[in-house]
């Protein structure tokens, strides 16, 4: 943060922009709604100052059907692909169409980073190629495996309810 230049970044629920931005904006050590700040249909948490803002992928679409060309911002992060609602669809499409509109238009370059958890990188890559078919950038960050230990009880309970009480 500190750039001047504003990113969007969608959230397909308003819980989770509103969390999402408040931990952004601790680990940053800011103030929720200035630097970083978050937007839903109901409610509104940005200042002029905001930099980095949250919205549901909802929101922004509305903010396309006002500015076409998306001339606010500099980057959109499109989180949680993998959802697939018809507004992450029409997200990615719109976007897909705003970047080409600003190339042509000889404007600033519209960077849009997607994140999914199973998404097929390939695919998103050649959606976002180039005139010359060069497909976007793509990355592999791979996750955090975690150790699952397995208990099996010796017999089953005939009520579990009371299985689960007798061993607290």
């Amino acid at each position: 943060v500190g750039s001047g230049e504003k990113i969007a970044v969608t959230q397909p629920r308003r819980v989770a922009c509103r969390s999402v931005s408040g931990f952004v904006a601790e680990q940053e050590g800011g103030e929720l709604g200035k630097e970083i700040g978050y937007q839903t249909r109901f409610e509104k948490k940005v200042s002029k100052d905001t930099e980095i803002n949250f919205m549901t992928d909802g929101l922004l679409i509305r903010k396309m059907l006002q500015d076409p060309l998306l001339q606010e911002y500099a980057a959109v992060m499109v989180d949680e692909a993998h959802e697939r609602s018809n507004n992450i669809d029409f997200t990615l499409g719109l976007l897909r169409d705003i970047q080409q509109a600003r190339k042509e238009r000889h404007m600033p370059e519209l960077k849009v980073v997607i994140t999914s958890a199973t998404m097929d990188k390939e695919k998103f890559s050649q959606f976002f190629s180039d005139d010359e078919g060069n497909g976007a950038p793509a990355l592999e960050v791979p996750g955090r495996l975690h150790p699952v230990d397995i208990h099996y009880e010796e017999r089953t309970p005939a009520d579990c309810t009371k299985a689960a009480a007798d061993k607290v």
